[in-house]
């Protein structure tokens, strides 16, 4: 049966399932010719070419796959098939010859597709222009008017000087003046011949006393005193110390005085003196007796100051003083008197004062 089928498909014949079977031969021994070499088998036909989509492609050459062209911005271009295309990112193509490059976007133009199709390199949106503002135009200057005309301001009144602390143009006219001061007293010169001031008195504290009669608002006529206390010079207090004595030294002086005052009724009335009398000078122990006693004259005495006066009965001042004189006659504890032999000696004096009636 076998050799049937395949007797039938080398005739070209299609067998038929429903025909009956031929009986089959009686066996025999002798080969036939035609069994004598099996018939060759033939290979199945190659299969039909299809497209992707699956349709069935006529046979002969294969045909040309589909061309892709890039376009640079510089004129270039390739060709080939694009694998991957992103707006943002490059874009990927096998070339002809299988090759796969990658390009960056910013450098492609176009890309014209096989089909017909162009994809073009997307360019930003300009951006928007916004007009120039316009030039600077200064405002124009008003029209000119001449400035208006004042009226001269008023005049000020007359100068009148203002009364000094609320005092009267013509204060009341008091004919007395007194102060009291306290202050410091410095020696200089001889106190006798040979002998210095310094050698038997050191610099003393001293009260002062001085009023008098005015003749006028400017000029009075009065008397002046001061005296002082201190310690004797090194050598004097040395001496009384070796005979168990404390010794201190004591000066004053009394005398005339003449003085003008300027402005009298001003807050800061200044004034000079001038003057002549009497001086002292004398080494005490505590005991009250002198050890040494000096008199003489106080033969010329310039002083000045200023009082500052808030009403007409009181005020305070400052003052200061140089006198010159002579020591004419020395003591000793024993009474007895000798001459110093001359010696012009100077005495200063400084200090504040508490005047009455300035």
């Amino acid at each position: 049966m076998l050799a049937a089928v395949f007797a039938a498909l080398l005739a070209g014949q299609t067998p038929d399932p429903g025909a009956a079977a031929p009986a089959p031969a009686p066996p025999s021994w002798e080969t036939s010719p035609a069994q004598a070499q099996p018939p060759p088998v033939q290979a199945p036909p190659p299969p039909t070419p299809r497209d992707e989509a699956g349709t069935a492609r006529p046979a002969g050459p294969e045909a040309p796959a589909p061309v892709d062209t890039v376009v640079f911005l510089n004129g270039g271009r390739v060709r080939g098939t694009v694998l991957e295309e992103t707006p943002r990112h490059d874009v990927t193509i096998r070339l002809l010859d299988g090759t796969v490059r990658r390009y960056a976007r910013e450098e492609i133009a176009r890309i014209e597709y096989a089909d017909g199709s162009v994809s073009r390199r997307r360019t930003a949106p300009p951006r928007p222009t916004t007009a120039a503002p316009p030039p600077y135009q200064p405002p124009r200057p008003p029209p000119y008017a001449p400035p208006p005309v004042y009226a001269p301001p008023p005049q000020p009144p007359p100068y009148q000087p203002a009364p000094a602390y609320g005092r009267r143009e013509n204060p009341p006219f008091v004919p007395l003046w007194g102060s009291i001061g306290v202050g410091a007293t410095f020696f200089g010169g001889e106190a006798r011949h040979g002998v210095a001031m310094g050698d038997d008195f050191e610099p003393q504290l001293h009260f002062s006393l001085d009023g008098g009669l005015r003749l006028t608002p400017a000029i009075g006529l009065g008397v002046y005193m001061d005296v002082g206390a201190g310690d004797p010079a090194g050598p004097v207090r040395d001496a009384c110390a070796a005979q168990g004595l404390d010794c201190s030294g004591v000066a004053g002086r009394i005398g005339l005085q003449l003085r003008h005052t300027w402005e009298p009724a001003s807050p800061a009335a200044k004034w000079l003196s001038i003057g002549t009398g009497w001086e002292f000078a004398s080494i005490t122990t505590n005991g009250g007796s002198d050890l040494v006693q000096y008199t003489g004259r106080e033969y010329f005495r310039l002083a000045g100051g200023v009082d500052f006066r808030s009403n007409a009965v009181i005020g305070v001042g400052l003052y200061a003083s140089v006198a010159w004189g002579e020591f004419m006659h020395l003591e000793d504890a024993s009474g007895m008197q000798t001459s110093t032999g001359g010696g012009i000696h100077t005495t200063i004096q400084g200090g504040v004062r508490l005047t009455l009636f300035p």
